[in-house]
C-alpha cells in the first residue's frame, strides 16, 4: 500500500504505472495474434513490449527509490537508481534491435505467408496503446526538458525512447501490411522490421552513452573546459602551490562531484584558500573537497 501510495501521488509515476499496465495488457494480445499471422512485424512488436515493460517496470521502481533520503550507505542519495534505469532501457532495446535484425534478414531470404486480415486491426490498436504513452511522456524526448531534476529526466527519457520504438514499430506493421495485403510485397514485413531496428539503435545512442559515463565516472564532457579553467584560476590563488590529484564526475545529471589537493605555502591562510576555489567552482560542482597541504620553506 506505502509503494502504491507514492505511485499516486506523483503524476510522472502514476502515468508510467497505468501505462506499463496497459502495455503488459496488450502485449497478450500482440503475440497471440502474431502467432495466428506468422507476422514477424508482429510477434517481434510483443517481445519488444514484454522487454519493454519489464524495463518500464524497472524505471518506476528506480523512480521510487531516488525518493528516498540520503544514508550512511548511500550518502549521495538515491539519484544514480534512476540513472541505472535508463542505461538498462538502452542495453535492453540495443538487444531487442539486434534481434530484429537477425530475424529480419533470415525472413527476408525466405519470406513467410502473412494474414494481413486480423494483422492490421491490432497493429492500429497497438499504435493507439503507444499513441497514449507519447501523449504522457512527449515533455521528455530530450535530456534534461523539465530542468528540475536531471536525474529524474534522464530515466524518463529512457521511458520515452521506449514507447517511441514501439510507436515506429506499429506504425512499420501498418505499412508493410498494406503493402501485403493489396500488392503481395511479403518481403515488406521483414523490411520494416530492419529499419525498425535501424531507428532504435540511433535513438538510443544518446541516451545509452549518457547513462554510461556517469556511471563510469567520467569526467562530464559539457564542463572539461570550463574545469580546466577553474582549475589553472585556482593554481593562481595568493598562497597555491599546485592543484594535484584532481577527480571530477558526475553522481548523477545535474550533479556534479570533484576533489583534488590543494598544496599551499606554509605561511597560507587555509580558509581563504579554501574560500577562493570554492568561489571559483561555484555554480560548476555541486559537491567539491578540497584537501590543503602545507609546504614550508624548510622542505621545499
Amino acid at each position: 500500500m506505502y509503494y502504491l501510495r507514492v505511485i499516486w501521488t506523483d503524476r510522472d509515476s502514476r502515468r508510467l504505472f497505468q501505462y506499463i499496465s496497459l502495455n503488459f495488457s496488450f502485449m497478450f494480445t500482440e503475440l497471440v495474434v502474431g502467432l495466428w499471422t506468422n507476422s514477424l512485424g508482429l510477434i517481434s512488436d510483443s517481445f519488444h513490449m514484454l522487454f519493454d515493460s519489464l524495463a518500464l517496470a524497472i524505471s518506476l521502481v528506480a523512480m521510487i527509490l531516488s525518493r528516498r533520503s540520503p544514508t550512511l550507505s548511500f550518502s549521495y542519495g538515491y539519484d544514480r537508481f534512476e540513472v541505472l534505469a535508463g542505461f538498462v532501457n538502452a542495453v535492453l532495446l540495443v538487444f531487442i534491435a539486434f534481434f530484429l535484425l537477425f530475424e529480419g534478414v533470415s525472413r527476408l531470404v525466405h519470406p513467410p505467408h502473412i494474414d494481413t486480415e486480423r494483422l492490421l486491426p491490432v497493429s492500429i490498436a497497438g499504435l493507439f496503446v503507444n499513441g497514449v504513452g507519447i501523449l504522457f511522456f512527449h515533455q521528455h524526448h530530450s535530456h534534461g526538458a523539465c530542468g528540475h531534476n536531471h536525474a529524474h529526466d534522464e530515466n524518463l527519457h529512457g521511458v520515452f525512447l521506449h514507447i517511441l520504438a514501439d510507436t515506429i514499430s506499429s506504425v512499420g506493421v501498418i505499412i508493410s501490411s498494406y503493402f501485403v495485403r493489396n500488392w503481395g510485397y511479403l518481403w515488406m514485413d521483414p523490411l520494416a522490421s530492419l529499419v525498425i531496428a535501424c531507428l532504435i539503435v540511433l535513438s538510443i545512442l544518446p541516451l545509452l552513452r549518457g547513462s554510461a559515463s556517469v556511471l563510469l565516472q567520467t569526467t562530464p564532457l559539457v564542463l572539461r573546459e570550463t574545469l580546466d579553467k577553474a582549475l589553472r584560476e585556482a593554481s593562481t590563488v595568493e598562497g597555491v602551490l599546485e592543484c594535484r590529484n584532481v577527480h571530477f564526475w558526475t553522481h548523477a545529471p545535474g550533479t556534479h562531484v570533484g576533489s583534488f589537493y590543494a598544496r599551499v605555502r606554509g605561511d597560507a591562510n587555509e580558509q581563504t584558500v579554501l574560500a577562493r576555489i570554492h568561489n571559483i567552482f561555484a555554480g560548476l560542482v555541486q559537491h567539491l573537497t578540497i584537501q590543503v597541504e602545507k609546504t614550508f620553506p624548510d622542505f621545499v
